[in-house]
Parts: structure tokens; C-alpha cells; sequence
């Protein structure tokens, strides 16, 4: 999160400035490199210090995790947060793969940690257990560094990305040099640590000196008193988060104080970016990355006024090409398989092989992903294979585009389901009808798509569909036809 020479250095520097602000308390710069002393103290109990040296977390967005994080980076640990919400069969299987010595837990997963401990053979540690001094203080531990991080597991069980090298310094460089980011910022983190984008955008702010905002509570109201209350500056929030934040934003007579937003995770509705540019300003970004790949493609205000269906252009450092069906370069306007290559890139998966490839003599990462380039290269994407089926190649934002300006609908989502491709779509209630959508999407060019009027979409905290529960929903009889 941050190493603990620049903890340090701000402890000293800057002790009775505030660090880290949550929902029942504020940090300095000193307590919290005195919390983590504490918590580094701990560690070299609970853990030790043999190989491997690597931990599961179950752990809210508060103080506690942070300084379990920043502990666990000085002992050389690799610590990885988990998604409470997964069925516990495949947190086991993350932990197993990983090798993980230890479960870091917050209380109210206290029980379903304990389990999990059992099952996977862990050393259980209570989050509270790393604020009480255990033995005398130890040195940090230096060790070559690794990084684990896991995708969002869109059909099944995440898979364990690792790096050996760190981009830290290259995209922070990068990120704070084209958007002016200074140590007066404050940034408020709205997805759970167990999402990549959650630490990364964090730790940068905190290197930098600026304070970082967490909040046990990551549902739209709770997010947006803090944005307000705090004066937060910057944030990262998925489309659906953001969206539910501007509600309740709207509504509040005192006003936010942001001056960057960017949202990935699933594509920023045309309709969703104007009310948020209507609301914070010309601040509005979208990007685009992978777990594998880290951050790859940004659409900023300019782009999305020129092609507002565009994920963006490619950062420096970053490029993608379109391959065809045997990994042949497309042509630009052409569609097929999004690939990657990036100094962001992971070595590969623990456990199982990656979809690399060679082009050109330089490493490409496959994704799952579908979609085109421009002739200034951006990037539009259609979505997935693995959630879209054999239909991935059709324009699908254009198709949810039109959908969405039906008066009445609030949402729309596409999935194939049994080899048959569903429109999930929520409405207010008594605005819109089976028979209104259905027609929208036969002008539109997709007579094919079964309509089913479901009362919200259910996406992760990581702002993708819910493949699982989605389907569950198109098969729920229950489900309005009309």
C-alpha cells in the first residue's frame, strides 16, 4: 500500500496530518506508522517468517485493513484480500492455490473465516489480534517482489495473476503527471480491497502524501455522504455504483468537491456519463484493463464527445491489437479477439496456463473481451464471449444504447443463456413494456434477443454482470414476460 520508508518519512515530516479518514475515525501520518509497527510485531507471531510467505484476507474497507496491508508488505507477505460474498468452496480452492499460510479476518466475518480456516488448513487471525503487542519489534523483511492479484472470476472461480516486477513507479509517474495529482487531494475508495482497482488507485494517493478515504458501508447513500462530507477530490467507482451515487448526490443541496472521476468494470452508459458530467463537471473518465494486464485504455472528456461508444485510447507503455480467430492481426473497423501487451503484464497464472501470445516478437495477453479499433485508435468493445456466446461480435453498446432511451428503463444487460441470448432489462414501475422493448430491438437489428423484465441487474462489487445469479434469474419462472 505504501513502503514504509515514504510511511516514515510523512510520520516525520507531516505526523499530525491526517492519513487515512473512515467512517467512525481519522489517522495522522504518526498513528498509523505506529499502527503498523504493532501489526508488523503480530505478524512475525502469527505468521512467521517462513516460505511461503503469503496470507488470505477477509477484511472490510476500513483503517484495520489498510494497516494489515502496509504490515504485511514490511514482513514481506503477500496478502491477499478476498471476496466474502464467493461461495466458500472457491475461497478454499484460492487458498490452497496460493499456499497460503494464514486468513487475516474483521470481526463480522469472524465465523465464515473460521471455517474457511478449517477447511483450507490456516493459521486464523483475527484482524483485532495485529493492534496488540505480541513480541519486540523486527526488521523488515527484504525479499524479491511479488504481487498476486485475482480477476474478477465473471464465470467461475478467480484465477491467481501474479507479477515478479513492480509498475508502481512507471504508471503513478504517468497517472500523476497527466492528471495533476498532489498530497491536497483526497481520494475515497467505493469497491471492496478484494477488487484490484481498490488498492492500486489507494496506494497511489498515499504515496503521493494525500489522504484516502474508506468506508465499511459501500452501498450509493453511505458513498456519497462520505464523497461530500470528506471533500473528496478523486475517485474510481463502477458504473452501476456510480450511477446508484448520483441519485442521492442530486439530491443533497450541499455540493461535492470532485475533480476526477473514472469508472470501469463494465461500460459507462452514454446516458449515465451525461447526468455525472451534468453533476461533477467535464471530469468524467472511463478506462479500460484487465487483472492480467493492469491499466490499459482511458477515455477522457474529449474522447467521449467524438466517440461516445469508445473505451478509449491506449496509455503509453500499453498496446492492444484485434486478432482474428487464429491470432492473425484485424484490420482497424474489423471485429474480433481484444489482445494486450503492457509493462503492467503479469508473469502468468498460479496453476494453470495463460492465453499468451507472440506478435511480432512481443507478448500479448488474449483476453475474453470483443471489439474494434478506429483509425485513431480507440478502442470499442462489445463484450465477452463467455457471457455474450457466439453473438460477442454484434455491437451490444449500441444495442443497450437504445434500450436505455426507452422512457422507463433504468438498466439493460445481455447474456446468453442455454444457448440463447437474453435481454435482462429493469424498468420503474408502469413506465416501459415487454412489447416496447421488444420492438426497440427489432428495429435495432436484434430480433433474436429473448426480453425478460427482471426488478434490477445483478452485477459483483468489481461492476461486472453476476453470470451466475443473472442466469438464475432468466430460468426464475417468476420473471415478467410482459
Amino acid at each position: 500500500m505504501i513502503p514504509l520508508d515514504r510511511l516514515s518519512h510523512f510520520a516525520k515530516e507531516r505526523p499530525s496530518a491526517t492519513a487515512l479518514i473512515a467512517s467512525k475515525e481519522s489517522v495522522t501520518w504518526r498513528e498509523l506508522a505506529a499502527r503498523v509497527e504493532l501489526a508488523q510485531r503480530a505478524l512475525f507471531v502469527h505468521v512467521g517468517d517462513e516460505h511461503p510467505r503469503r496470507v488470505v484476507a477477509l477484511v472490510r474497507n476500513d483503517v484495520d485493513a489498510i494497516v494489515a496491508f502496509i504490515a504485511c508488505a514490511a514482513r514481506g507477505i503477500s496478502c491477499i484480500p478476498l471476496d466474502a460474498g464467493r461461495p466458500i468452496e472457491h475461497l478454499v480452492a484460492i487458498a490452497r492455490l496460493v499456499q497460503a499460510r494464514a486468513v487475516l479476518v474483521a470481526a463480522p466475518y469472524c465465523t465464515f473465516g473460521e471455517d474457511l480456516a478449517i477447511r483450507a488448513n490456516l493459521v486464523f487471525v483475527p484482524l483485532e489480534a495485529l493492534s496488540e503487542l505480541y513480541a519486540p519489534a523486527q526488521p523488515a523483511l527484504a525479499r524479491p517482489f511479488e504481487s498476486i492479484g485475482l480477476t474478477s472470476g465473471t464465470s467461475g472461480i478467480p484465477k491467481v495473476a501474479y507479477r515478479t516486477r513492480s509498475f508502481d513507479a512507471r504508471r503513478f509517474a504517468a497517472l500523476t503527471t497527466t492528471y495533476e495529482f498532489r498530497a491536497s487531494d483526497i481520494y475515497l475508495v467505493t469497491v471492496p480491497f478484494s477488487h484490484v482497482s481498490a488498492a492500486g488507485w489507494a496506494r497511489m494517493f498515499l504515496q503521493l502524501g494525500g489522504r484516502v478515504v474508506v468506508s465499511d458501508r459501500l452501498d450509493a447513500a453511505a458513498l456519497a455522504e462520505a464523497a461530500i462530507a470528506t471533500r473528496t477530490t478523486a475517485f474510481l467507482a463502477t458504473p452501476p455504483t456510480l450511477e446508484q451515487m448520483l441519485v442521492f448526490l442530486e439530491q443533497d443541496s450541499r455540493e461535492a468537491e470532485v475533480r476526477f472521476v473514472i469508472s470501469g468494470g463494465k461500460r459507462l452508459s452514454p446516458i449515465v456519463r451525461r447526468r455525472a458530467t451534468e453533476y461533477f463537471g467535464n471530469v468524467i473518465h472511463e478506462y479500460y484493463g484487465t487483472t492480467e494486464t493492469g491499466l490499459n485504455v482511458i477515455a477522457g472528456p474529449k474522447d467521449a464527445a467524438v466517440a461516445p461508444r469508445s473505451a478509449g485510447r491506449m496509455l503509453d507503455g500499453n498496446r492492444v491489437l484485434i486478432l482474428d480467430e487464429h491470432e492473425r492481426p484485424l484490420p482497424h473497423g474489423e471485429t474480433g479477439r481484444v489482445a494486450i501487451a503492457s509493462y503492467q503484464m503479469m508473469d502468468g497464472y498460479l496453476g494453470q496456463q495463460a492465453p499468451f501470445t507472440i506478435i511480432e516478437g512481443e507478448r500479448f495477453f488474449v483476453t475474453a473481451d470483443y471489439g474494434w479499433l478506429d483509425e485513431d485508435d480507440r478502442l470499442f468493445l462489445h463484450g465477452r464471449k463467455d457471457v455474450l456466446g457466439p453473438s460477442v461480435t454484434r455491437d451490444f453498446p449500441r444495442f443497450e444504447d437504445v434500450v436505455r432511451e426507452v422512457e422507463g428503463v433504468t438498466d439493460v444487460a445481455f447474456l446468453n443463456h442455454d444457448n440463447r441470448l437474453s435481454a435482462l432489462v429493469s424498468c420503474a414501475a408502469g413506465k416501459s413494456s415487454f412489447a416496447e422493448i421488444t420492438a426497440t430491438l427489432v428495429a435495432a437489428g436484434l430480433p433474436e434477443a429473448d426480453v425478460r423484465i427482471v426488478p434490477s441487474i445483478p452485477y459483483s462489487l468489481s461492476g461486472k454482470i453476476d453470470v451466475g445469479r443473472a442466469r438464475t434469474l432468466i430460468a426464475d419462472e417468476e420473471v415478467s414476460y410482459s
